[in-house]
């Protein structure tokens, strides 16, 4: 459906960086975001590499992808 799509900022966008490193400006509505958001700031603090932190903004992006009718809040919060 069309009216479920969500629009996101490229994953070269600063704020998926911001997102990883735990530089949120508001805590996230959704439970399971908040757990992932918790997950991969612990991985990119244990290792800050480039390619670390990639992963982390890809497993966000691609968390986002997959729910856009219950992250909608959450993404309109953090890309707008």
């Amino acid at each position: 459906m069309a009216s479920e799509t969500l629009h996101l900022p490229p994953k070269s966008d600063p704020r998926w960086h911001d997102l990883v490193l735990g530089r949120n400006p508001n805590p996230p509505k959704l439970l399971a975001l908040k757990f992932l958001l918790t997950r991969v700031s612990l991985a990119a603090k244990k290792d800050s590499s480039p390619t670390a932190i990639q992963k982390g903004v890809d497993e966000l992006y691609e968390f986002f992808q997959k729910n856009p009718r219950i992250v909608e809040a959450d993404a309109a919060a953090y890309f707008h």
